[in-house]
């Protein structure tokens, strides 16, 4: 083994300078290869096409076939999951508008307790009635009985 640090090493004294060289390197790598992209006239990127390749949507072979079905099968599921939560949010809706057609209402029961009330006051002018007529028919059997 050599003791020899590579170029890029942190204890190495050129190491800010290296780091500055590379970069700088890769920033014309860059710039030539997308300047002679420009200058290339068969390449699918120049021009109109360009900005239609970029704007047209593409897949990438290394997307694998099972990932694009589990995707699949997993929006269909989605989409009969939400089909059936609707039905059953349907049902309850139903349910709920029969209950409130049946329900017993603050307005029912007063009119329950008018007409029991009516029903107490007429069985209680019975009842008085009844008694004044068994008193008269007492008073009149104990009159014969006297005489």
């Amino acid at each position: 083994m050599s003791s020899r640090k590579h170029p890029l090493e942190p204890g190495d004294t050129d190491w800010g300078k290296n780091m500055e060289r590379r970069v700088k390197e890769t920033e014309r790598e860059a710039a030539r290869a997308r300047a002679e992209k420009r200058l290339n006239p068969s390449s699918p990127y120049n021009g109109p096409e360009m900005r239609q390749n970029r704007e047209r949507w593409h897949l990438a072979k290394d997307v694998p076939l099972v990932l694009i079905g589990a995707v699949i099968i997993q929006t269909v599921g989605a989409i009969w999951w939400i089909a059936q939560l609707s039905g059953k949010i349907d049902n309850v809706v139903i349910t709920i508008q029969e209950f409130k057609n049946e329900r017993y209402t603050r307005e029912d029961a007063r009119r329950d307790r008018e007409l029991i009330d009516q029903k107490l006051q007429t069985f209680s002018q019975a009842d008085r009635e009844f008694d004044r007529r068994l008193n008269n028919t007492e008073g009149r059997v104990d009159r014969l009985e006297r005489k």
